[in-house]
């Protein structure tokens, strides 16, 4: 059985002959990623390549460049950069700070765009000019996805990646202050995401009109979870957005699987109800609030589950603990199908740490092993 049949039989809950193993972003098949471009990595990815499934990772740009924007870049002598940017506004500018360093593939905020409830106002008297269709990026796109789907073949299947209305709103602030805004402007805050539902909606029916799937990580829903927000919060302001993208995206006829990290146990009854039918990554207490198992008792039926393997553990644990967590795994969600093995994030530094390294070593092994039918 090749991994692309492997994945998309997992998808639609018919048999196979293994559990299938994701290393989520770290993708054998992607020549321009950072994992296959660093030598540090190169020992891993060939494990990677040759005994798990790909979920070619993949998303694009959909919006036109806007004017409004401008801003600079400042280079320092440890060979980090940061970004300023400018935002224009008929109600006054707004800015941001980004910084990224090197060797380490991830950029950090250290000023956000939003600050104040007018700063909101001022946002919204441009949000069309900023989320504006441009339909040489959907050209693009739709070649960009056809060339990763060639790249990948039968190794496994391209994962479409992107956010649903409430997804975007808050990066717009510092995360503390977000949650303030939510309790304090709530009005406010539902207007921003009220603002989004029409170009998302507009991006995702591009989607599934060229089947930019097969399947769809859909981004959001955990900034709105307990303990940040009451559970009253993810139902009124990701529920109802969320719900319509999933319908557009599955009347297409790609799977979509909801992306909520954190503590889930409250909203599981949500977010099931959004129509969708996988969830990642499903962490295990105390950084999560339920196990795999409870989950998979709950709703094995409906949802196909990917994950429950924190990063921490292929990062720093021993490698009995990580045999361990697999087999933990495969007791809790292998029967009846519907469960792939999967991290909840991956690294983003060089070197890979030959800690690391082991251990994704082990835990592949272990899937293989602990993971047939």
């Amino acid at each position: 059985m090749t991994s692309r049949e492997r994945l998309l039989r997992t998808l639609r809950r018919e048999p196979v002959d293994r559990v299938p193993i994701s290393t989520y972003e770290l993708n054998g098949y992607n020549p321009d990623s950072f994992e296959n471009r660093h030598p540090s990595y190169k020992r891993l990815m060939d494990k990677i390549r040759a005994d798990t499934d790909c979920l070619y990772m993949w998303g694009w740009d959909a919006w036109a460049a806007c004017p409004l924007w401008d801003g600079r870049e400042e280079r320092h002598e440890d060979g980090s950069i940061t970004y300023y940017a400018r935002l224009r506004t008929p109600k006054g500018d707004l800015t941001k700070v980004q910084r990224r360093y090197p060797h380490v593939h991830t950029t950090w905020t250290t000023e956000h765009l939003l600050k104040t409830p007018e700063d909101i106002d001022r946002y919204l008297s441009v949000v069309r000019q900023l989320f504006c269709i441009d339909e040489k990026k959907v050209k693009a796109a739709v070649e960009s996805y056809q060339i990763a789907e060639e790249r990948v073949g039968e190794h496994g299947i391209v994962m479409n990646s992107g956010g649903d209305p409430s997804a975007f709103v808050p990066d717009l602030f510092e995360f503390g202050l977000f949650t303030v805004m939510c309790c304090q402007h709530r009005d406010k805050i539902l207007e921003l995401i009220d603002a989004m539902k029409e170009p998302v909606y507009a991006k995702s029916k591009i989607e599934a009109e060229y089947k930019l799937g097969p399947v769809y990580r859909l981004c959001g829903p955990e900034y709105y979870t307990p303990p940040y927000l009451p559970k009253e919060y993810f139902e009124e302001m990701v529920v109802p957005g969320c719900t319509e993208t999933i319908r557009i995206l599955q009347e297409g006829g790609i799977f979509v699987r909801l992306h909520c990290h954190g503590r889930i146990r409250n909203v599981l009854p949500l977010i099931v109800a959004t129509g969708a039918r996988g969830l990642d990554p499903i962490e295990p207490p105390p950084d999560g609030d339920i196990e795999l198992a409870e989950v998979k008792r709950l709703y094995g039926d409906r949802l196909v589950l990917f994950g429950n393997t924190e990063l921490k553990v292929l990062e720093h644990a021993d490698a009995d603990e990580v045999e361990e967590t697999v087999r933990r795994q495969m007791e809790a969600a292998k029967a009846g199908g519907g469960y792939v093995m999967m991290p909840t994030a991956a690294p983003i530094t060089e070197p890979l740490p030959e800690k690391t390294e082991r251990n994704y070593f082990v835990w592949i092994d272990a899937g293989l092993r602990y993971g047939g039918y």
